[in-house]
């Protein structure tokens, strides 16, 4: 089974939580009016559509086009995996697990398989902000053994197991999981800046800087 990106599940962009919706995502209004029309177009368009709409960062729009294919093809390929990730997008996290948990159930097992998990993974740390954070804190956990177990040079899903451990403030795990986000992929600036403020939670304030200030320096090379 192949790796699958994560921040954010990528999948389009997954594997890092978004702080604040898109602006992009505001649904023009050529599109709502071609949405109530979807009932004449086959499964294929519409998926295609939703695809189309989550690469151009129109989540909410991508939402409609994957319900639409969700009520006319139920069983089609990994429409529930799509529609977790616009829902994941869009932070609506109980949405988004909904979504992954339907397509552990429903699509063929494989790549499909890595996907939903690392989604559903991603999908916990959300909701792991809220209440019963120990509890998704841990199935986040779970998800991303899993996809690690399957592929064990992925680094996103060591960055995203490191964060799950940060939460329920494991901080060695954490820190140990950082270390081999940035050792397989060292321009992971994700890892170093979580890794740093692990660092910090643990006092070593040397460390902390080190890695907040390369977390910086990696940004800065990609603008």
């Amino acid at each position: 089974m192949r790796p699958v990106a994560c921040e954010l599940v990528a999948l389009v962009g997954i594997l890092t939580l978004a702080s604040d919706p898109a602006l992009a995502d505001e649904a023009s209004d050529t599109f709502r009016v071609g949405a109530r029309r979807l009932e004449e177009h086959n499964p294929r368009d519409a998926f295609r559509a939703g695809v189309r709409l989550l690469e151009e960062h129109k989540p909410r729009d991508a939402v409609e086009s994957f319900r639409k294919v969700a009520e006319l093809a139920p069983q089609y390929p990994e429409v529930f995996i799509h529609l977790g990730d616009a829902w994941l997008q869009l932070r609506k996290y109980g949405e988004a697990a909904a979504c992954y948990n339907r397509s552990l159930e429903s699509d063929a097992p494989g790549e499909a398989t890595s996907r939903a998990l690392t989604g559903l993974g991603c999908a916990h740390l959300g909701l792991a902000t809220g209440p019963k954070r120990e509890d998704f804190a841990a199935r986040a956990i779970w998800c991303f053994d899993l996809v690690i177990k399957d592929s064990p040079r992925f680094a996103p899903s060591y960055h995203n197991r490191g964060r799950a451990y940060h939460l329920r403030k494991d901080l060695d795990r954490a820190i140990a999981d950082f270390d081999k986000a940035i050792e397989l992929d060292p321009a992971h600036a994700d890892a170093y800046e979580n890794r740093g403020k692990a660092w910090e939670d643990k006092g070593d304030r040397k460390r902390a800087g080190a890695d907040l200030a390369r977390a910086r320096e990696l940004r800065a090379r990609k603008k």
